[in-house]
């Protein structure tokens, strides 16, 4: 096969230079290109995170604290002992916190030391059966403040 020209002869270095690659260790070899100096590099800040400023929580009302519980009477009072469902264990603490006295000692005059429950329910002729009384004083109470429990067994413990 007859080559013509001398094209066959710088494939290399056109392939070499095409490559990024001058010279390729054949054919005449270039003059390198004279370097400009670089600019001196300003040495860069270092990166500091940009301050998060954390947003000021809205004050949120305090919650309103409950009354402080005096020694009113027993911890606990049991109710209903002969009852057909059980007896019901009336944590009386616990209802201090949120009651008034006067929330069931409906009768008690101010100032004076209030009776059990049993000392009017079912001994004054005027009064609610006891049943009738805690019933709907208990219930209602419940279902109106949306808490403590409205059926039987909530209260009612064999």
């Amino acid at each position: 096969m007859k080559i013509r020209g001398a094209w066959f002869f710088a494939l290399p270095f056109l392939l070499a230079v095409a490559c990024g690659q001058r010279g390729g260790g054949q054919g005449p070899e270039q003059p390198a290109e004279p370097e400009t100096p670089a600019e001196p590099e300003t040495p860069a800040e270092p990166e500091t995170p940009a301050k998060l400023e954390t947003p000021a929580k809205p004050e949120t009302p305090a919650e309103p604290e409950a009354p402080a519980v005096q020694d009113k009477g027993p911890e606990t009072i049991t109710l209903g002992e002969k009852a057909k469902l059980g007896k019901v264990v009336f944590s009386h603490d616990m209802h201090q916190v949120f009651n008034d006295c006067t929330t069931c000692h409906h009768k008690a005059e101010e100032g004076a030391t209030p009776q059990a429950c049993h000392a009017c329910h079912g001994q004054v002729k005027e009064a609610p059966m006891p049943k009738l009384a805690f019933h709907g004083k208990c219930q209602g109470c419940h279902k109106k403040d949306g808490g403590g429990p409205v059926k039987c067994i909530g209260c009612h413990k064999k």
